[in-house]
């Protein structure tokens, strides 16, 4: 993905579990799919991920992750 626009107002409320603060976001655009395994959940939890949890655990900060992450690109 890619940052497409800065300090946009929150749109996607309608599609989150918990209620997303309203804040200033990002929009992003997709350019390619991954296929394969190693970012499976299961594969992300090995390193560190707890679950998609964003608001309540959010991963920003999970540098075991984002290590991982990077590695695999």
């Amino acid at each position: 993905m890619v940052v497409t626009a800065e300090n946009c107002k929150r749109e996607d409320q309608a599609y989150w579990v918990e209620t997303p603060h309203n804040d200033i976001t990002y929009k992003l655009e997709l350019l390619e799919e991954y296929d394969g395994i190693k970012l499976s959940e299961q594969e992300l939890c090995k390193h560190g991920f707890k679950g998609g949890r964003a608001l309540e655990v959010p991963n920003c900060n999970n540098t075991e992750l984002i290590a991982y992450i990077k590695k695999i690109f």
